[in-house]
């Protein structure tokens, strides 16, 4: 208990600056579905990708926290479930050092999240 007491003292529920979630919206017709995730009109070229993937991760299991010092990470929920997304601010000389902000995403709410370096997601 006094951990968790610590780590609120140190951490506030807000928004994180650069962090950047969107709206993914799915098309479906007679042949299945298509969904856009990246645009280069919709993000400066600081955020362009540099490596594109796939992930699943089977219910119950938690990845991360993990941070890049060198890149951004742009994640994608669409589905077949949904997901619990943990973020925080940890750059020192950020407005919004130290705020955490949590989305839930995926096959009820599809979306895509652009973390900045340097901000901690689980």
């Amino acid at each position: 208990m006094q951990q968790r007491l610590a780590l609120t003292e140190m951490f506030s529920e807000g928004h994180i600056q650069d962090l950047l979630v969107r709206d993914v919206r799915k098309f479906h017709d007679s042949r299945g579905g298509l969904s856009e995730l990246f645009r280069h009109d919709e993000l400066t070229a600081k955020f362009f990708p540099a490596v594109a993937y796939t992930s699943s991760t089977k219910p119950g299991v938690t990845r991360g926290p993990h941070e890049h010092v060198d890149q951004a990470d742009l994640f994608c929920f669409t589905g077949p479930s949904n997901f619990k997304v943990h973020m925080w601010d940890n750059r020192a000389d950020s407005p919004t050092y130290r705020n955490v902000m949590t989305l839930t995403a995926g096959a009820d709410n599809p979306k895509s999240v652009l973390i900045p370096k340097g901000v901690v997601h689980a």
